[in-house]
């Protein structure tokens, strides 16, 4: 099986820069596979903390 993995800009590079072996997408066998992604703040690439109801409010 051929696999493509896909590159997500903005996410792809705060990933990249915490170190994490981690593909967000990757194509292959006709099927996509999408992973689930820490809460990171994408301007400074941070982990965001808080529960749930505070990351989505973040700005």
């Amino acid at each position: 099986m051929n696999k493509e993995i896909v590159e997500v800009p903005v996410l792809w590079a705060a990933v990249r820069a915490r170190g994490e072996p981690l593909s967000l997408v990757t194509k292959g066998a006709e099927l996509v596979f999408v992973s689930g992604t820490p809460p990171l703040d994408i301007s400074t690439g941070k982990l965001v903390k808080g529960d749930i109801e505070v990351r989505p409010r973040r700005r």
